[in-house]
């Protein structure tokens, strides 16, 4: 059974490029050029991911692709798009995108700092106001066949800063599911402490705050994203930094790597090798 180890390894290669394949991630960058793809979250300072082995996000990640919102010394101030985006393993994947917004706009380093990969997604910012901002996700149905998934899910990232704390209101919505953020913050104070909060709440009185939203369970083969404002007391701004899009493995991928846990575990113990 010595040739076991080596189709235990192959399994679990694939499994381990499978899953990365399965994730894409997006950020917005004041990188000065065009929309372009660029890896290692580079525009935001010298300490990038992916080649320095650190990850991003709430599904980690170490290659972020980047829709540059500023270039020439002007502002991309209605939208932009990219397409076939990286996945996690800097291979092409089939989704394409494109977003609509009417201003853009970044954090000072005391509002976010850049230390942290994490603290990195939000150092760029498209941004609604009482104009919308929106996403179209598009090709996502061979995004999945590509992963052997039947869903997926979608995180957006972003906080909302208004001039009067727990005023201000958003309304972030996939057309099915939608959910309410409130502007806790404000300008002179930090806007994300390194630390993921899930913004979960569907009623629009209880709107709570947060620097994520997540859409789960998603099938259709474009996703579009609105990004409304509900109420504008305060002059809220609802900052939109990044986005990632995760394939959800079928059952059947993800009981591969268990099975082959499970028979190398019963080879050992039948050859009388110490677990």
């Amino acid at each position: 059974m010595k040739c076991f180890p080596l189709l235990f390894s192959f399994l679990l290669l694939c499994s381990l490029n499978a899953s990365a394949q399965g994730i894409v991630s997006l950020s917005f960058g004041n990188s000065g050029a065009s929309n372009q793809n660029v890896n290692n979250l580079s525009y935001m300072g010298p300490l990038g991911t992916g080649s320095a082995g650190l990850t991003a996000g709430v599904v980690e990640a170490g290659f972020w692709n980047e829709l540059s919102i500023r270039g020439g010394g002007s502002n991309y101030s209605s939208g932009g798009s990219l397409v076939n985006l990286l996945a996690d393993d800097g291979a092409a994947s089939a989704l394409d995108v494109s977003f609509s917004f009417p201003a853009v706009g970044g954090p000072t380093t005391s509002q976010v700092p850049a230390s942290t990969p994490n603290e990195r997604i939000y150092r760029g910012q498209i941004i609604a106001n009482t104009v919308n901002a929106s996403m179209n996700l598009s090709d996502l149905s061979a995004f999945l066949a590509a992963n052997s998934a039947s869903s997926y899910d979608v995180y957006l990232y972003g906080v909302v800063t208004g001039n009067v704390a727990d005023t201000g209101r958003f309304r972030i919505s996939d057309g099915s599911s939608s959910y309410y953020q409130s502007a806790a913050l404000t300008s002179s104070t930090p806007w994300f402490d390194g630390s993921f909060t899930e913004v979960s709440n569907t009623q629009p009185s209880l709107a709570v705050t947060g620097d994520v939203v997540r859409f789960s369970g998603l099938s259709s083969d474009t996703l579009t994203v609105t990004v409304s404002n509900e109420n504008n007391s305060g002059n809220p701004l609802y900052r939109w930094s990044a986005v990632q899009v995760v394939a959800i493995p079928e059952p059947g991928t993800l009981g591969l790597l268990a099975v082959a846990l499970g028979t190398l575990a019963l080879l050992r113990r039948r050859d009388g090798v110490p677990g």
